[in-house]
């Protein structure tokens, strides 16, 4: 039977508590990752929100073709109909946000 060597068994113990490092900084890494998007994510829909109610100049909640001609937003004026999903004429908060989710 060979023997093991003290200096052997010292540097697989090394090895191993290194790896084991690199695999939890590496989940950690991930886990920010994810909670960076998370944040990103949370700080647009609010901007969104932000723009949508600066456009809704009668405050109702909703925007009609007019109130998006009137903000010169050209591309918004554009795809008003495919942005208005139940065809009422009026885009939605929610309405605006599904056509930007689904364009993605």
């Amino acid at each position: 039977m060979k023997s093991l060597s003290l200096t052997k068994v010292s540097l697989f113990v090394a090895t191993a508590i290194t790896a084991s490092f690199i695999v939890n900084a590496n989940e950690k890494t991930e886990a920010d990752v994810v909670k960076a998007k998370d944040a990103t994510t949370e700080v647009a829909k609010k901007s969104d929100a932000v723009a949508f109610s600066s456009l809704d100049t009668n405050k109702d909640g909703e925007l009609s073709l007019s109130e998006v001609k009137a903000s010169n937003n050209k591309l918004l004026a554009r795809t008003f109909s495919e942005i208005d999903s139940n065809s009422d004429n009026l885009l939605t908060q929610k309405e605006l946000e599904s056509y930007v989710a689904s364009a993605k």
